[in-house]
């Protein structure tokens, strides 16, 4: 659509105020309802401190290791993903990225 290249939008888009549009009127235009996700993936206060606790008693494990331990505790149903464990380390101060080997020149 020519139109749609214009305003630099795409069709999805332009179909989508259209129908607001058609059902509304210029009212529908008006307000706004956001789309984005209003729960950041914020996980429960408990599981957080569960999370820095386990890797303070035991500074050794990783992610994987905290992620099976507590899945261990719940039955072995997974509570945390691998990443979301080293997010609320970064978070906490407590997650140092592995260093990474760079490739010597010869």
């Amino acid at each position: 659509m020519k139109a749609c290249e214009k305003a630099h939008v795409s069709r999805g888009l332009f179909y989508y105020w259209e129908a607001r549009y058609d059902k509304e009127g210029y009212a529908g235009l008006e307000k706004y309802e956001s789309r984005v996700a209003h729960k950041l993936n914020k996980k429960d206060a408990s599981i957080e401190q569960a999370v820095i606790r386990m890797k303070k008693e035991h500074e050794d494990w990783g992610k994987r290791r905290i992620a099976e331990e507590m899945a261990k505790a719940n039955n072995w149903e997974p509570i945390v993903s691998l990443n979301t464990v080293r997010r609320i380390l970064e978070s906490a101060g407590m997650w140092a990225a592995p260093e990474t080997k760079k490739k010597e020149r010869a």
